[in-house]
């Protein structure tokens, strides 16, 4: 019997989260070189560093970068010593991608905070800044909602309220450097040398030569073929490609047209945008968990069910094939 299988692009076979913490890092130094005192723009250095060694040491799966600092922010409350608290950081989000953190890892960590105070921060810390910057870009969802602008105008508009928030009427040229800074999560070249995520061309190969294979992103058409081009994601999916700007049950449904909906299974990294709309529609669910941004943390939690499992690793698709809803 062959089966069909609706797959997520983004976090699921392409790691796109961390464009935006790239974005973000920029972000942060930006804001801070403008609107900073003090020790304030070594503090956010340290933090901005801080940021990719959690990134390059716990890879594709780390949290994203507000959430990095959403969890040092917890670690470094009361404290004087943001070192000890980098260190503890670190060691709780490894453990929540299930990696051990090791001695020299933490290490890392400890030192690149060791000799920057808590008491040194400003007002605006680089915490803030992304917390700023992630309300208003969910709240601009209603406005824009996956359009490829919605990002750089968030962090435009987050940009001229810590300006406001400190006093300051931004200059419009900042204004367009801080939108400029936002585009440069949407960028080809870096999507070409990162390529797709470990496992996933064996497991499309796997699949290809026993079902079909339907490719279901959400996300702006040109946004999405920049990726398409770079990761040569074509070579599985053909012409299969369904780049839609909302997903929910109804749509999974016109794409899976006349298929029995018992031979169709969607897999993808996200319970509220992938295995929520997949079980509606009653279609089976692949669950391969990986951070993704505010928005699609919003959910009810994953329990497991007849159509329903969770894997560690898209190559478990290959090792459980007979087993999978």
């Amino acid at each position: 019997m062959v089966k069909t299988w609706l797959f997520d692009f983004d976090d699921t076979l392409f790691p796109n989260q961390h464009d935006y913490s790239f974005a973000h890092m920029q972000l942060i130094e930006f804001v801070t070189e403008r609107f900073g005192k003090g020790q304030d723009l070594r503090s956010a250095r340290a933090q901005i560093e801080f940021i990719e060694h959690v990134i390059g040491s716990l890879g594709y799966r780390a949290p994203n970068a507000v959430n990095i600092l959403r969890t040092l922010d917890r670690m470094g409350a009361g404290s004087d010593d943001l070192g000890e608290a980098m260190r503890e950081a670190y060691r709780i989000m490894a453990l929540g991608v299930g990696q051990r953190p090791t001695d020299d890892l933490l290490s890392v960590a400890h030192s690149i905070g060791v000799e920057i105070r808590a008491r040194e921060a400003s007002a605006i810390t680089p915490y803030e800044i992304l917390a700023t910057q992630e309300r208003i870009d969910v709240k601009n969802l209603e406005r824009y909602g996956w359009h490829m602008e919605r990002f750089p105008t968030s962090m435009r508009e987050a940009f001229g309220e810590i300006a406001a928030r400190c006093g300051v009427t931004p200059l419009p040229s900042d204004l367009d450097l801080a939108y400029g800074i936002g585009l440069t999560a949407f960028d080809e070249t870096r999507y070409h040398e990162r390529g797709l995520l470990p496992g996933v061309p064996e497991t499309l190969g796997f699949l290809r030569e026993r079902d079909e294979l339907i490719l279901v992103t959400k996300g702006d058409p040109r946004v999405q073929e920049r990726k398409f081009r770079a990761t040569g994601i074509r070579r599985w999916f053909g012409d299969h490609i369904f780049t839609l700007i909302h997903k929910d049950a109804a749509v999974l449904k016109r794409i899976a047209g006349y298929r029995d909906p018992g031979c169709v299974t969607h897999v993808g990294n996200s319970i509220r945008s992938d295995v929520d709309v997949a079980c509606e529609a009653g279609f089976g669910a692949v669950y391969i968990p990986c951070e993704t941004w505010a928005y699609e943390r919003k959910h009810n939690g994953f329990t497991e069910g007849p159509r329903k499992v969770k894997l560690d690793r898209i190559s478990e698709m290959i090792e459980r094939y007979d087993s999978l809803p």
